[in-house]
């Protein structure tokens, strides 16, 4: 397939121009049309004006071609199977399956059993997870940067030091609970409700960052 913009039309010109430009453009469109390009990232038009498709586009079209003998509801129902296996693994490894945030819950009993889920479904549940932790992951991720500086910045703390580790620490605590708390009765893991009630703030922070980076890999990964 040669890209319709690699072709040199200027000799060409004639009363039949305005006949062969619509014949061209005609034919690019249906040949975008069959591989389902719509994004207009995927034209362009050559220097004589003829409108024509990328390099990217010509690539995905004859992808397309060659996929074009599979049924689209077979694959289709493979590539729900194969993201909802691969997703069902994400969560067990993350333990979002023990704990979470709430609006985790449905994803949680949806892919329980690992059954194929419809993409639709699973972007649902994961654009409502991304809506719902947005406030509360700025804020730990905020309040996380500013304990960890704190502990860097100083070799050793005073008593006013203390205060404001504890005044810190219990703002962080009822985020920890919401975003990554058992379900059904907000209770943190050992490892955190050790450290909050030793006052290892060291830990916390750890174990604080820990949670930030499963929500992280959860947006950028799906």
């Amino acid at each position: 397939m040669k890209l319709s913009t690699e072709i040199n039309i200027g000799q060409y010109v004639s009363s039949s121009t305005g006949d062969f430009y619509s014949i061209g453009h005609n034919k690019v469109l249906r040949e975008a049309a069959s591989g389902g390009l719509i994004n207009p990232l995927h034209f362009k038009v050559g220097e004589h004006g003829l409108v024509g498709i990328t390099e990217l586009a010509r690539q995905r079209l004859e992808l397309a071609k060659k996929m074009s003998g599979v049924p689209y509801d077979k694959w289709k129902a493979e590539k729900e199977a194969e993201l909802t296996l691969r997703l069902h693994g994400f969560m067990t490894k993350m333990g979002f399956f023990e704990y979470g945030h709430r609006s985790m819950i449905g994803l949680g009993l949806r892919l329980k059993n690992a059954d194929p889920v419809s993409t639709g479904l699973l972007v649902e549940n994961l654009e409502d997870i991304i809506q719902q932790t947005d406030r509360d992951r700025r804020d730990l991720n905020s309040i996380r940067v500013k304990i960890r500086d704190k502990i860097l910045n100083k070799t050793r703390h005073t008593a006013k030091d203390a205060k404001w580790f504890e005044k810190v620490m219990e703002e962080l605590t009822p985020l920890l609970k919401r975003l990554f708390s058992r379900y059904g009765d907000e209770r943190l893991s050992t490892g955190l409700r050790t450290a909050l009630g030793l006052g290892d703030y060291e830990h916390a922070v750890s174990e604080a960052k820990e949670i930030s980076d499963k929500y992280d890999k959860l947006i950028e990964e799906y």
